[in-house]
C-alpha cells in the first residue's frame, strides 16, 4: 500500500517511515516531491484539524490516491494561543525559527515564568479517493 504524506518536509517523511518500520507496518510513504506535486493549497481553516483536512482532501482530489496530511503549530496561552494555526506563516514563510523565537520571547518580555505556558499541537487527517 502507498500513502502520500502531504508534505515536502523530508524530516517528517523520515520520521513516519522510521515509525512504520519500527512497527513492522508495510506501507510506502511518498512525499509531495516524490509525486511531483507543486500545487499551492490555501490552508484557510481556523483550527489545526481543519487545515490538515483541507490539505489531505485537496491533494487526494488532485492525485486520486490516499493522502495523510498534518497541520501543527505553537499555542502560547499568554498570547491568546497565538501564533496557533498561523505558526508557519508567523513573520513570513521564509523567516527562520531563530527570528520567530526571538520575536516570541520579545512579546513575552516581562511576563512571569508561571504565565509562559504553551503547547505544540499537531493534527493529522487522512483522505481516501
Amino acid at each position: 500500500m502507498k500513502i502520500i504524506y502531504g508534505t515536502s518536509n523530508q524530516a517528517k517523511i523520515a520520521q513516519v517511515k522510521d515509525y512504520l518500520d519500527y512497527k513492522n507496518i508495510d506501507v510506502e510513504i511518498l512525499s509531495l516531491k516524490d509525486i511531483g506535486f507543486n500545487e499551492e493549497i490555501d490552508e484557510n481553516g481556523t483550527t489545526f484539524e481543519e487545515n490538515a483536512a483541507i490539505k489531505a482532501e485537496a491533494i487526494c482530489k488532485i492525485c486520486g490516491k490516499p493522502v495523510m496530511a498534518d497541520d501543527s503549530g505553537l499555542e502560547i496561552d499568554y498570547l491568546d494561543k497565538k501564533p496557533g494555526v498561523l505558526s508557519a506563516r508567523f513573520l513570513g514563510h521564509d523567516t527562520s525559527y531563530d527570528i520567530k523565537n526571538a520575536k516570541i520571547l520579545e512579546m513575552l518580555e516581562g511576563v512571569p515564568e508561571e504565565k509562559r505556558t504553551a503547547r505544540f499541537v499537531c493534527s493529522i487527517a487522512v483522505a481516501f479517493p
